[in-house]
């Protein structure tokens, strides 16, 4: 316990960092060099504004009794305005800054995906095109079975596709036998005509 109670003294009597005796220390890492590298006006704006006003508080604050501004520092002294507040202001600065670099990053690699997308989908194009005249070239430029492929025919549409057995080689077959019947159709009345004029033929030798 008594451990612990020498522990809990020593905290106590931590000190807490002095008081900045300049403006710039009071500034820290918040410059104008750091706000002049930000790409963005609307926030460049902003933040000359908060570096300004900081930069003012300090200057008053920290001003010694003969100076003129030494009166506008006890005036703000009086509202408890002083150096604590020139330190709050720029960490707040400190922070924008931080979140605007943040985006600019993401913005970067952004731009950067869509650049890559953009030139993806330009190379997929050319390689669609490629194989599509090249198909084409082979199977004719209005051949049907261009639609299996998905490709136009030239001054045509995409048609459906084809079937391992289609219609037309049905019909060319059954146009075939069609053909074949009345070729033997043909024959047999032939062959039945030869007959009737010999027997007209054998009639009068016969009389």
């Amino acid at each position: 316990m008594a451990a612990k109670s020498n522990n809990t003294v020593r905290g106590n009597n931590a000190r807490a960092p002095p008081p900045p005796k300049t403006v710039a220390e009071a500034m820290g890492d918040f410059t104008e060099a750091i706000i002049k590298r930000i790409g963005e006006a609307g926030v460049t704006a902003l933040l000359e504004q908060m570096y300004n006003i900081a930069n003012g508080i300090g200057v008053a604050a920290l001003a010694k009794p003969d100076e003129l501004i030494s009166g506008v520092g006890a005036q703000l002294r009086s509202l408890n305005i002083g150096v604590p507040d020139t330190q709050k202001i720029a960490a707040m600065g400190n922070k924008l800054i931080a979140l605007q670099a943040d985006r600019d990053e993401k913005d970067a690699q952004s731009r950067t995906a869509t650049h890559a997308l953009e030139q993806a989908k330009d190379e997929a194009h050319t390689l669609v095109m490629s194989y599509s005249h090249i198909i084409r070239g082979k199977l004719g430029p209005q051949s049907s079975m261009l639609a299996n492929f998905g490709i136009s025919t030239i001054g045509g549409s995409r048609g459906p596709r084809h079937k391992a057995a289609s219609n037309g080689s049905k019909n060319v077959v059954g146009s075939k036998k069609n053909k074949s019947a009345k070729g033997s159709e043909g024959a047999e009345g032939a062959d039945a005509a030869a007959e009737t004029a010999a027997a007209e033929t054998e009639s009068p030798a016969k009389a």
